[in-house]
């Protein structure tokens, strides 16, 4: 059985932050070196280091659900894609 293109992309990426995970754990408790786990996992350390240093976008995401909320009940719900766009776009 053959996976879509985004089933297997996203299999890829969970994959590869599983990886990360690792890397960071194994490095936290047992003080293994970050270059040499990267080289036997074939992942780059800058994209390890991106990955650890990244910012949660959960932030910016959880501040536009909560303004659509509230623009929905403050409208009734009649607002459609264009509207709320628009009306997102002027608060911001």
């Amino acid at each position: 059985m053959k996976r879509s293109k985004v089933k297997q992309a996203q299999y890829n990426r969970q994959h590869r932050i599983y990886k990360y995970k690792v890397i960071r754990q194994f490095h936290e408790e047992r003080g293994w070196s970050i270059k040499d786990m990267c080289s036997i996992l074939k992942i780059s350390r800058a994209s390890y280091y991106k990955w650890l240093n990244k910012k949660p976008m959960e932030d910016k995401n959880s501040l536009l659900i909560k303004q659509i909320q509230e623009i929905c009940e403050k409208n009734n719900r009649l607002f459609g894609y264009r509207k709320m766009t628009m009306k997102i776009n002027k608060i911001s």
